[in-house]
């Protein structure tokens, strides 16, 4: 049996990955050698794009990729339209 992957499960796989990266981003902004304004708004702008991209990467993938990371990582919990 052959798997195929398309380019857009692809693509959503990256933008994962790479909200990983700017998740990374967010908590080294502290460190930069800038203002303070500088270090809060690259962090809360890495903060923010991290989720989006993971948003966006969880959409391209298919609905049903946070359903199951939260079923493999959090067993135990129950959302509210899941009761």
């Amino acid at each position: 049996m052959r798997f195929e992957v398309s380019r857009r499960r692809i693509y959503g796989f990256v933008l994962i990955a790479l909200s990983f990266v700017l998740w990374g981003g967010a908590l080294a902004s502290p460190f930069m050698d800038a203002d303070l304004s500088m270090r809060a708004g690259a962090g809360l702008g890495f903060y923010g794009l991290s989720y989006v991209a993971f948003g966006f990467g969880c959409k391209m993938v298919g609905d049903s990729l946070w359903p199951m990371i939260k079923r493999r990582f959090w067993p135990g919990i129950k959302g509210e339209a899941e009761t």
